[in-house]
């Protein structure tokens, strides 16, 4: 059973869930034996989706190939759910229990390590990619070491203040900038990772703890970004497999059947 589950509620869970239970289904259609459907349902259930699977090894892969694409966090758990009848052999259904990390592009995280806020550039299972407000540093995490709390600025539900360059001032590496909401005029360091080299153009920031921040213009990650990562790294094919037992058990009872194993779970 591969258990979809959100996190923090989010505008984007909804649309996130969807492309996630597509990729479920794509995974299992090219897995497919002499024809056998590896998908046996999907049942939306509260937080989620519940998807049930044919065999164990399907499973398996999927969850792999989630934690590759997706920003999530997956643990294994088994259930006792029968005996075999001829061989006395207990029956167990294996869960993956896949839950989505509240992070996401766009978002500003506070980074514990030096409690700067950074703008989230790409997100992984194993990393999340940022870029320092504050000295335009690349750094990289792992998603374990932030929390909801370390969310200042949330992508897609709070608004960025718009400025535009009204001039760039290279005597002195600054810049002017108007808010063009309330045509406030302000000046701020030209810093070159903001990517601002003409006037005119429209840059974005946010408000936090009585300073305004920035957002750089480019939030591509670049092949020559080698700064140092920080301590929290993790390598990509660490485990995070741990036995808490199956998410939602009342959404998946023992005796369910699965694959048509006569209520006896997978074999």
């Amino acid at each position: 059973v591969i258990q979809l589950r959100t996190g923090m509620k989010r505008a984007e869970n909804e649309g996130l869930l969807e492309r996630m239970t597509r990729d479920v289904q794509a995974i299992a259609a090219q897995s497919s034996f002499h024809g056998t459907a590896q998908v046996t349902s999907i049942e939306p259930v509260a937080g989620g989706v519940d998807i049930k699977l044919a065999s164990k090894r399907i499973g398996k892969v999927i969850a792999g190939q989630l934690r590759k694409k997706y920003c999530v966090d997956i643990k294994e758990s088994f259930k006792l759910v029968g005996i075999e009848k001829e061989t006395g052999t207990p029956t167990t259904r294996l869960f993956y229990a896949i839950r989505l990390q509240p992070f996401l592009p766009g978002d500003v995280l506070l980074l514990p390590r030096t409690s700067e806020p950074c703008l989230v550039l790409k997100t992984t299972s194993a990393m999340l990619h940022l870029i320092s407000l504050v000295s335009g540093k690349i750094e990289r995490a792992k998603p374990e070491v932030f929390t909801e709390d370390s969310i200042v600025f949330q992508s897609g539900k709070d608004r960025p203040i718009e400025f535009q360059v009204v001039s760039l001032n290279e005597a002195d590496g600054t810049m002017n900038l108007m808010d063009t909401a309330t045509f406030e005029e302000r000046v701020e360091a030209m810093h070159p990772w903001l990517g601002v080299n003409t006037e005119g153009v429209t840059i974005t920031g946010f408000h936090f703890a009585d300073t305004i921040y920035l957002f750089p213009l480019d939030r591509e990650i670049h092949e020559d970004d080698d700064s140092p990562a920080v301590a929290d790294v993790v390598e990509d094919d660490a485990e995070d497999v741990m036995d808490d037992g199956p998410l939602d058990d009342e959404s998946d009872e023992p005796g369910d059947d699965i694959a048509g194993n006569d209520g006896t779970g997978d074999r």
